[in-house]
């Protein structure tokens, strides 16, 4: 009996890169899993079930909400969400299929902030489709694809190491990655200065960004008119105290929603939802931004 032959160069290039990727997972997921509040619980639910790709079905987790351990969907390759047609006007269901990617830390994750972020714009009734909409930090883009689904224009944005995940979960619910686009806060470009009328963001004060600079990153977009929600989980109280403080420099509202005022099926009481407005003028600022 011959031996096998040795791999080729190719299949060892292939062999370290695929190596390289699962380090990068796990460094990832560790990242995630140390930050946790409560432990990383990555069991799964036998109540749960997938679809065909192995994607959670939504429903079912809300429907056998026990843990709110924001790692419970991690093992998944993506979500499906059907939200209701008693949600919208035209009562229509809309389901959305949001592919995930652990790879890239936190970015690559579906998080219940997000999930809450996006029933309590509809909840709220808050957005228009004349209104100029804006995501920031969007990771796996469910808030900017919902936005954008139901016709509301949302510019979904983050680095740019997450724009291809994004631009799949676009594709593969039938929209256009025309609304994808890469945002670096503390970036100043002209084309986006006081152009929104909502600013939207799930979860995105936390400690590997900067909050001052999402907060004048946010002020410098925003319409002087425009209002803000961003959803946040209760943890790393240190950068949100800092998030509190710039973004009450910068503008006169600013008040929190608890989690029983969302009206999200989520029922996760870590999160709520900071709303804010009242856009100070730049010459009020003392750093001039």
């Amino acid at each position: 009996m011959s031996s096998p032959d040795p791999p080729t160069e190719i299949e060892q290039l292939m062999s370290r890169g695929d190596m390289i990727k699962k380090f990068k997972e796990l460094e990832a997921l560790a990242i995630l899993e140390s930050e946790n509040d409560q432990g990383s619980d990555l069991s799964q639910s036998t109540k749960e079930a997938t679809d065909e790709r192995g994607f959670l079905i939504y429903d079912t987790f809300l429907s056998n909400q026990i843990y709110f351990d924001d790692l419970k969907h991690v093992n998944y390759p993506g979500i499906s969400y059907t939200y209701p047609p008693n949600m919208f006007r035209n009562k229509e269901e809309v389901m959305l299929h949001i592919s995930q990617d652990k790879s890239l830390g936190k970015g690559g994750i579906l998080w219940d902030a997000a999930f809450i972020l996006s029933e309590y714009v509809l909840f709220k009734n808050l957005l228009t489709p004349s209104s100029s909409i804006i995501e920031l930090g969007a990771g796996c883009g469910l808030v900017g694809a919902l936005m954008n689904k139901l016709g509301l224009p949302c510019l979904t944005t983050d680095l740019e190491s997450h724009v291809p995940l994004m631009t799949t979960n676009f594709k593969q619910n039938g929209l256009s990655s025309e609304n994808v686009q890469v945002m670096e806060w503390g970036v100043h470009d002209d084309d986006h200065l006081s152009k929104y009328d909502f600013v939207l963001g799930a979860d995105i004060v936390a400690s590997l960004y900067d909050p001052e600079l999402l907060a004048e990153t946010i002020h410098r977009i925003i319409k002087p008119t425009g209002r803000g929600y961003i959803s946040f989980k209760g943890r790393e109280e240190q950068y949100h105290v800092r998030f509190e403080k710039r973004m009450k420099e910068l503008f006169e509202s600013w008040e929190i929603a608890a989690a029983t005022e969302t009206g999200s099926r989520n029922k996760n009481e870590l999160v709520g939802v900071i709303c804010f407005s009242g856009k100070k003028p730049y010459e009020n600022d003392t750093n001039k931004i």
